[in-house]
């Protein structure tokens, strides 16, 4: 064997270890990007139902509640930093009452019933104090109101326990993190194009090289591809071509 043949079969031995090796690392590297891949697929999917069921629509009762309170101030005519209490006339109170049962409750309501099915949802290891400060606001209030309404007994001037300004705050804060996180992890995920038509080879990439067919019966395709053999051990550097039937409904 001369020295040519034997210098030309330690190349390709030397090339072909090489070559292994880029694929065992380039393995290596595909399995953990899809990982990743598979969690912020799975962290996305969970914020998007935090926004869809809970957060969104807390968002929107915040935004509408801020919006009808400054209303009833400008009906009762106090000013931006006033508080609506003590209710001075007898109109006054009627309009409160009438503001209450219309709108606050109702709206109200609607955040307690989310909070209660969607605790699973709120963002954070523990329930936030304002949420939980609240939910008592609601409840006395509620209290009080039907107390007055069915026994009569003396209506107060204000709510027992005061509202918890914070609260609005913490749930749009929520609202606009999630929307944030949210936009970055759609940016971040790659988009599936397609798929590999040899499953050992992760760098193999089929190329569509003629026009789609379909038959009267059942709509498949007849393609001719070309595989571009982008893997470190398809050594040749040339392509292959191939026919297959695919099936869109598959």
């Amino acid at each position: 064997m001369g020295s040519g043949v034997t210098a030309t079969i330690i190349s390709a031995a030397i090339a072909t270890v090489f070559a292994a090796v880029g694929w065992v690392v380039n393995h290596i590297l595909t399995g953990y990007r899809d990982r990743q891949n598979q969690q912020s697929t799975a962290a996305l999917k969970h914020i998007e139902r935090q926004l869809e069921e809970l957060y969104g629509p807390l968002a929107f009762l915040a935004w509408e509640g801020r919006r009808t309170f400054e209303d009833l101030k400008e009906i009762l005519e106090r000013g931006p930093s006033e508080s609506i209490f003590p209710l001075r006339t007898e109109q006054e109170r009627d309009t409160w009452l009438f503001w209450l049962e219309k709108d606050l409750f109702p709206r109200h309501t609607k955040v307690q019933e989310l909070l209660m099915s969607k605790t699973h949802l709120i963002e954070g290891s523990k329930m936030p104090d304002s949420y939980i400060q609240f939910l008592d606001y609601h409840n006395a209030l509620k209290i009080d109101h039907l107390c007055w309404k069915e026994r009569r007994i003396e209506y107060p001037q204000k709510p027992r326990v005061p509202f918890p300004y914070e609260f609005e705050g913490d749930i749009l804060a929520a609202f606009e993190s999630l929307k944030k996180t949210c936009s970055i992890l759609e940016e971040t995920i790659p988009k599936v194009t397609g798929r590999n038509v040899f499953p050992g080879c992760i760098n193999l990439v089929a190329v569509p090289q003629s026009i789609p067919q379909a038959d009267d019966v059942y709509p498949t395709e007849t393609r001719r591809y070309r595989l571009i053999p982008l893997c470190p051990l398809c050594l040749c550097g040339e392509s292959l071509s191939f026919s297959g039937l695919l099936n869109p409904r598959s």
